[in-house]
């Protein structure tokens, strides 16, 4: 009961948060009514704000995030496979109804080349939970942006199993590969979409977060609250929460490019197991619709791991 409520306490917390924003939002709007929308000296002067100005503004944007991840050493628990390498997918369509709102979807796919035990290598590949999100953001001042998320996580688990001679076959011991390769997979991106790799269950996710944006800077603290419950029985754990809290700080060089680095800590509640703490430094680059970041995601524990994470965007 603890669980639902604190899960439920989190979805109030969002729509009274919403509520607020609106309510801020009228009262600046009121009082800065004539306030220009661009900032010269944020965005590099009147030609570039004029620049703004006339840009096409895309409502469709697509999405393709790659995470690859070599050979790493795991917790303990999990060390049942030995993996040689894994890849990590993540490709997303969202829709922009207007500057406040947004709709997406995301699709998982994980591909690994493992070997069990003194078993040859083969190839195990699976389609891990889509994700629907609706998204708002309230601008709350010149330089203060809130933008808060809720997503539906539907139990699309699906694995495959390639190369494996079938008088080898044993269906518990293909089971137990596709789920060590969703947990490696979540492991190396440092738990930060775990609800998208959880075979088996279903439930909400909840995210909060603050934009600051001043002369190129810009600082993002974010929050959130993955809610999963079991959609099988005899589960060992039927219902899994992990919050999911840290900050994002970016410096923009003119239009084009932009340093990043982004620091976040990943934990269950009401459930043990341990933590994982993580940073991404990272370069994006954006030419007219299109948008590209490099970066490596460090996770910060006993089994620390780097692995190369790319994310290519293209509005129309």
């Amino acid at each position: 009961m603890s669980r639902c409520f604190v899960s439920a306490l989190s979805f109030v917390a969002l729509v009274q948060l919403t509520h607020v924003g609106h309510a801020l939002a009228d009262a600046r709007d009121q009082r800065d009514s004539h306030a220009p929308r661009c900032d010269a000296a944020a965005t590099g002067g009147e030609h570039a704000c004029n620049e703004l100005a006339s840009a096409p503004r895309s409502s469709f944007w697509m999405d393709l995030d790659a995470m690859i991840a070599a050979e790493q050493a795991l917790p303990a628990e999990r060390e049942q496979l030995t993996r040689l390498s894994f890849y990590s997918f993540v490709a997303s369509l969202s829709f922009e109804l207007s500057e406040q709102q947004r709709l997406s979807v995301r699709i998982p796919w994980s591909v690994g080349r493992v070997r069990s035990g003194a078993a040859h290598e083969h190839m195990l590949s699976a389609l891990g939970n889509v994700e629907l999100a609706a998204e708002y953001g309230l601008s709350l001042s010149e330089t203060l942006r809130s933008n808060f998320a809720l997503s539906l996580i539907a139990p699309t688990f699906v694995g495959f199993e390639h190369d494996r001679d079938e008088a080898d076959h044993d269906a518990a011991a293909a089971a137990s590969a596709l789920l060590e390769l969703q947990r490696a997979v979540s492991w190396s991106r440092g738990l930060q979409d775990s609800a998208l790799f959880e075979a088996g269950r279903a439930g909400a996710v909840v995210m909060a977060s603050i934009d600051y944006e001043r002369t190129g800077l810009r600082v993002t603290p974010f929050a959130k609250l993955e809610s999963l419950v079991g959609t099988r029985s005899g589960m060992r754990v039927p219902w899994l929460d992990t919050l999911v809290f840290g900050v994002e700080a970016a410096y923009a060089l003119g239009t084009i490019a932009e340093f990043s680095a982004r620091a976040w800590h990943a934990a269950p509640l009401f459930t043990a197991g341990e933590g994982v703490s993580a940073i991404e430094p990272g370069l994006s680059l954006r030419v007219a619709q299109a948008r590209v970041l490099l970066g490596a995601v460090i996770v910060l524990e006993k089994t620390e791991s780097i692995g190369l994470h790319v994310v290519a965007s293209v509005g129309f």
